[in-house]
């Protein structure tokens, strides 16, 4: 059973919007009402970034210039941008029914290091220490 899943075509695709067509090609294939709401939200966004056109009208120059907004503009992690990218290969692949390939290179978000904050200083950069006695009872610090 290790095949691909075809993607919803004909009557259901003809008659519904574009995002009803991506919530049902995601229903279809299984994925959590947590993922659809993300991919739906990511669609949503390459669209009105690309000033209401179509995806079909749209293609790998478009993707790489959203992607790239995401990075530079938007300053998106590289996860972030990840989830982005999923969801637009998604729609491409699975409702459109167009793979895009040769999307060549792409301006990748930066990853930050574990607690560093937005600001570019570490968690807790700046605070007063606390004075005083050590927590007592069953947690230490």
């Amino acid at each position: 059973m290790g095949g691909t899943v075809p993607p919803v075509r004909g009557p259901v695709q003809q008659k519904t919007k574009l995002l009803s067509s991506l919530r049902a090609n995601l229903r279809l294939r299984h994925f959590s009402p947590r993922t659809e709401e993300a991919y739906v939200s990511w669609v949503r966004r390459f669209v009105r970034f690309h000033g209401l056109r179509h995806p079909a009208e749209l293609g790998e120059r478009e993707v790489v210039g959203f992607l790239t907004h995401l990075s530079v503009e938007r300053r998106v992690s590289a996860s972030t941008q990840g989830q982005a990218l999923a969801a637009v290969l998604f729609l491409y692949r699975e409702v459109l029914g167009r793979p895009l390939v040769g999307l060549g290179s792409i301006d990748r978000g930066q990853e930050r290091a574990r607690g560093e904050c937005l600001g570019g200083g570490r968690l807790g950069a700046g605070r007063r220490p606390v004075h005083g006695p050590a927590p007592r009872g069953r947690f230490r610090v």
